[in-house]
């Protein structure tokens, strides 16, 4: 088990999470020499998002090297088709639809790119020019210590596959090469692309072991690999559950107060309540009020027909952000925001 594979939010809807279970699908394919399901699986995961139709491309030049026919099917189609659809989707659909809400920039998490250039062609251009600068964001402290988050837990069984994990390699670079320290983290949707090819990489790692062990020995080293992320995931326990109910003695009033809230209002919450009332129209997360920010349109924010507030003030995320700057003027800011929030809304009260 996996503690990456069990932190995508019920909350909230990513369609990273959708992937997750058709690469597993496109290397069974790819691995039973099954070409139909196999190009059937890439078409649907290029078209999930734009970063993940990324990861055909890896598999056809795999395809190429590995495969003997028809390598045009196995690897240049599904190369062609997912450089094409990435093409459309951030040269093309993004951009145009940005420009109809009245937002600059051809996409909203190319700022987390900056330190490589404004652009996809500077970011690569930045790789072949610049390699030194290159290496040292890609092995960049945070960026060891993410790793060491993701294979430690399978004892680092992964490495013995190297070339599984290089399929990986577009979603690798996205994180690695990222300035956001949520790409840098286990405790987000992220990671749950790495998820199949980590277990994948496992596999034929131990695969390739087992081969050199004799019996009792292999069994022993799985059983100490099972013991080691039991262990990891202990460590976790307590943030896994929280992901699924509130686990404290506030339980019985929290859900006291939900159940004073029309379905249909408006509601402005922090992250605690989010889970249950992800299935609202009007919701608004709390988080945005502090920053002063809609994340990826880039927008302030402005909304003004707000219901209701429901706010946790021991959620960890007010104080970690208010405390994630030293600058008095700044947190007087964040300070100012919330008593902005609170003095000029009409809000409804409960108790």
């Amino acid at each position: 088990v996996e503690w990456t594979a069990c932190e995508p939010r019920p909350g909230e809807f990513h369609f990273e999470n959708l992937a997750t279970g058709l690469i597993f699908a496109l290397y069974y394919f790819f691995l039973t020499n099954r070409i139909r399901p196999y190009l059937a699986a890439t078409i649907a995961l290029i078209l999930i998002k734009e970063n993940v139709a990324l990861i055909p491309i890896t598999f056809g030049i795999y395809a190429l090297v590995s495969k003997k026919s028809p390598k045009i099917l196995w690897g240049l189609l599904p190369i062609i088709l997912s450089i094409a659809v990435f093409y459309i989707n951030t040269k093309i659909v993004i951009p145009h639809f940005r420009s109809i809400d009245g937002l600059s920039g051809a996409h909203g998490y190319l700022a987390q790119y900056s330190q490589l250039g404004s652009g996809y062609s500077d970011i690569l251009k930045s790789a072949i020019t610049s390699p030194l600068k290159f290496a040292n964001i890609l092995f960049s402290e945070n960026n060891l210590i993410y790793l060491g988050q993701l294979l430690l837990p399978l004892g680092l069984f992964p490495l013995a596959a190297p070339q599984i994990l290089l399929l990986g390699t577009p979603i690798a670079l996205q994180h690695l090469l990222s300035n956001s320290s949520n790409m840098h983290s286990i405790v987000y949707h992220y990671a749950a692309t790495l998820v199949p090819f980590l277990f994948l990489a496992t596999a034929h790692g131990l695969s390739l072991i087992k081969t050199r062990l004799r019996v009792i020995f292999y069994q022993l080293l799985v059983l100490l690999l099972i013991l080691g992320s039991l262990w990891i995931h202990l460590n976790y326990r307590q943030s896994y559950v929280s992901l699924f109910k509130w686990v404290d003695v506030q339980d019985a009033d929290r859900r006291a107060i939900l159940r004073e809230v029309p379905p249909q209002a408006s509601v402005i919450t922090t992250f605690p309540f989010l889970n249950e009332l992800i299935r609202r129209i009007q919701i608004f997360p709390f988080f945005d009020v502090m920053r002063n920010l809609r994340p990826l349109t880039g927008r302030t924010f402005d909304e003004k027909n707000i219901q209701y507030a429901l706010i946790d003030w021991n959620d960890s995320w007010i104080r970690a952000y208010i405390n994630s700057t030293d600058e008095l003027t700044v947190q007087r800011e964040i300070l100012q925001r919330i008593w902005n929030l609170i003095s000029q809304n009409n809000f409804s009260f409960v108790s």
